[in-house]
């Protein structure tokens, strides 16, 4: 009688699952998710690869009895299948190594697959309590023929060339495909198979998209030149759609109908192609409420509640219960929160037809190494990936971006759209792209004349304060503000600090009849969900309103001032304040004032990188000798970035990134590619003070679960970790063993990304969360 080999303990008909039966459907699946991109293949091989190390009467008994041999801590199962790979298929199977000894624990570096996989003894050293299942490879060959399975023959490989960043992107892809049907399949022995998610249905998609363009045409009040641009741009998006897949960029003014624009053409251009979904990567959380709602207004009806996938860090919130406020979280789709996991689950491997998610998850995901992040990128391929506002991306890691992205376009059969009303110049970067990728980034532009659009679209005018004019102080600025005949003043400033110094200054001076609003992220999201929801009705009743905010506000977030004050910065940040003034065009010209505050012997920018960009504007407008900047003008953009990439070192990528990529560290890459560079904590604070007692209260005694961090998100903060981990005003929450609390357990740990603000007084109605002590270094 054959031995049986098995993959995993009793599942849910109560047997065993057969090692055979496994490693079959892990490799048929992963075959399928990577037949898009031409490369089924070799994600078949390393698929059944991927558990071969299970062939092994030493982990056999450990699955039967549950106990491992005395002194050791686990048995490697991963190993023998990626040296196998490697003996034989020799350098077509290295890519298959870096997939099957990563599928547990991670993609590892090639210095280890060299020394440990290639090696001798296929044995961990540093690690002596981590022992291979098997160390024959004969015997692993035999016990697999035995349970007829044959291993595909592979004479070529996706990974070849020189390491760089677009190459490790194949062997994340094949990872993806591999590590996403093995969870899928264990999942369906233990729990059931899942239900795959709905499809694009694209033509469907656009007469819904068509329909809500003409609702939104019937209700609006814009300047018929505004509604003149917006349909220039829908057609010429309808007409690019049709262009063979790749690389688009959609340059147009701010107010031009960029997202609508930007579904029409996915729809238009995945029908053409036969795509299969529509990704949506926005940098802020703000613009992701607001498109998010838009996108669940327009479809959720029409294609079903699963047709918008939304993926992060409050996609999963319960809601806010602020009654209401208009702009505010919607409610949940059901009452309870039986809608919750079904999208946790799709969101793990983005089994959705349209996708809403953040710069961070979709970019950080695509140099991950980890088994997690990297499940749902397989489904970026034979997609439209659209970033919107493409100007925010750090300038350290443009390029393997860039790189990466256009390997994603060329090799994995996507396109990817770059959106933006100050499109960045990355063409200026080809050279250093070409060594990462060739042919480097060499977009369409969808738009054929965007010089025409802004030049129709010119809605305000622009005072310039050069070096001449001096810098104000923050009590001078507030009596201009004042002095103003318009009581409808947006002031954007660079730093938190400034934006904490010039409310007062206005607050003190305003007369009762002045509303003057604070908005920063020292407050946290629901106050400023509360708060922009207060701004959007002023200004929609013409009613008193002078905000005071820092960046956040510049990108994204749709209000309409009359008159923008910007303190000097980078081109881009002055343009996106500017994109908030006669939004609408309601206006012949609205007043955008640029402005250059006093230092006050503290610092004028937030970083390094943001001050070399403010310097780059200032060299340009010096050089113009009192002639001003036209922000509308995207030939002022092009010097603009031209200077800022080849003068200031501005996009220069990281020797310690560059050196991991060399070195095809895939670990490594994964530490240094981080968009936000300090890393931060959540603090719970005392917006609500009924809201945070009860959180409070309830985080000491039940610790930190799920549900607590899903209620708290809304009354948080973000603060770096370092000021959070040595403050005596942050209370450490405990987290308590599975099942357990404070009455029946003690802590296991104390949370590492969550702390409970000690003193509620530290949090100003009108400032958010200022500590009496450290708050410029918490935040």
């Amino acid at each position: 009688m054959a031995t049986e080999w098995y993959a995993h303990s009793e599942g849910a008909d109560g047997r065993r699952q057969l090692l055979r039966d496994h490693l079959a459907r892990v490799g048929e699946q992963a075959a399928r998710f990577a037949d898009r991109f031409g490369a089924g293949e070799e994600a078949r091989a390393a698929g059944i690869m991927h558990d071969l190390g299970k062939y092994s009467p030493l982990f056999k008994q450990r699955l039967l009895t549950g106990k491992k041999p005395p002194g050791v801590r686990a048995i490697d199962h991963s190993s023998p299948g990626a040296r196998l790979a490697l003996e034989r298929w020799q350098l077509a199977g290295a890519l298959s190594a870096f997939v099957v000894s990563g599928h547990h624990g991670g993609l590892r570096s090639f210095d280890f697959i060299k020394r440990h996989i290639a090696g001798e003894s296929g044995v961990v050293p540093e690690d002596e309590a981590l022992v291979p299942s098997e160390t024959d490879m004969t015997e692993i060959q035999r016990r697999l023929e035995a349970d007829n399975i044959q291993l595909p023959a592979l004479d070529a490989s996706l990974l070849e060339g020189k390491p760089t960043a677009a190459q490790m992107l194949s062997v994340r892809m094949i990872f993806s495909c591999v590590v996403d049907a093995d969870f899928l399949d264990t999942e369906a022995h233990f729990s059931g198979a899942r239900a795959p998610g709905p499809e694009l249905d694209p033509e469907r998609a656009l007469r819904r998209i068509d329909e809500y363009i003409a609702d939104v045409r019937a209700e609006s009040d814009a300047h018929a030149v505004v509604n003149e641009v917006r349909d220039e741009v829908h057609a010429a998006c309808r007409h690019g759609a049709g262009l063979e897949r790749g690389l688009f960029t959609l340059t147009a003014p701010t107010g031009a109908g960029k997202t609508l624009a930007m579904l029409l053409f996915a729809m238009r251009h995945a029908l053409q192609h036969n795509l299969e979904r529509v990704i949506v990567v926005l940098p802020y959380l703000s613009i992701i409420d607001q498109t998010a709602n838009l996108l669940h207004k327009m479809f959720d009806e029409a294609m079903g509640k699963e047709y918008v996938l939304e993926h992060h860090s409050r996609a999963f919130d319960r809601g806010s219960g602020d009654g209401e406020q208009a702009g505010r979280r919607r409610k949940p789709i059901e009452d309870d929160e039986s809608w919750i996991e079904p999208r946790k689950q799709l969101a793990e491997n983005w089994d959705a037809p349209l996708i809403v998610t953040t710069s961070v998850q979709a970019l950080e995901s695509l140099f991950a190494n980890r088994p997690g992040p990297c499940r749902k990128l397989h489904r970026m391929a034979n997609a439209v990936i659209m970033f919107d506002e493409v100007q925010t991306l750090p300038g350290h890691l443009l390029q393997p971006t860039l790189a990466t992205l256009s390997q994603l376009a060329s090799r994995f059969k996507s396109t990817v759209l770059f959106s933006t009303a100050t499109q960045p110049a990355f063409s200026h970067l080809n050279s250093e792209l070409r060594a990462m990728r060739e042919p480097g980034w060499e977009p369409h532009e969808l738009i054929p004349n965007p010089e025409s659009l802004f030049a129709r679209m010119k809605r305000v005018n622009v005072r310039w304060r050069g070096r001449e004019d001096g810098a104000r102080s923050w009590e001078e600025l507030a009596g201009e503000i004042l002095d103003r005949d318009s009581d409808r003043v947006l002031c954007v400033v660079n730093m938190r600090r400034h934006a904490h110094e010039l409310f007062r200054a206005v607050n003190e001076r305003a007369h009762s009849d002045q509303r003057v609003l604070h908005l920063s992220t020292t407050l946290c999201g629901g106050h400023r969900d509360k708060l922009l929801a207060d701004v959007t009705r002023r200004l929609k009743k013409e009613l008193p309103c002078i905000l005071i905010s820092t960046q956040c506000v510049e990108a994204g977030v749709d209000l309409d001032f009359p008159v923008v004050y910007r303190a000097h910065g980078p081109l881009e940040a002055i343009a996106q304040a500017a994109g908030r003034c006669n939004r609408g065009g309601k206006l012949d010209h609205g007043e955008v004032v640029v402005f250059r505050p006093e230092a006050n012997g503290g610092r004028l920018y937030p970083g390094e990188a943001y001050k070399k960009a403010a310097a780059i504007a200032d060299e340009m407008l010096a050089k113009r000798e009192g002639a001003e900047l036209d922000l509308d003008d995207p030939a002022v953009f092009r010097e603009y970035y031209h200077d800022l990439y080849s003068l200031t070192g501005y996009a220069k990528v990281k020797e310690e990134l560059k050196c991991a990529i060399k070195g095809v560290d895939f670990p490594a890459v994964a530490a240094k590619y981080r968009l936000i560079d300090k890393p931060t904590v959540q603090v719970l604070v005392a917006w609500n003070e009924h809201e945070y007692e009860a959180l409070a209260e309830r985080a000491r005694e039940q610790g930190l679960t799920r549900e607590w961090i899903r209620a708290a998100k809304r009354h948080s903060v973000s603060v770096f970790r370092g000021s959070a981990e040595q403050s005596d005003r942050l209370e450490p929450i405990p987290v308590f063993p599975l099942g357990k609390d404070a009455s029946s357990a003690a802590p296991v740990r104390l949370a590492a990304d969550w702390f409970i603000s000690h003193y509620p007084d530290d949090y100003d109605e009108e400032l958010g969360w200022i500590p009496e002590t450290g708050g410029d270094e918490f935040m």
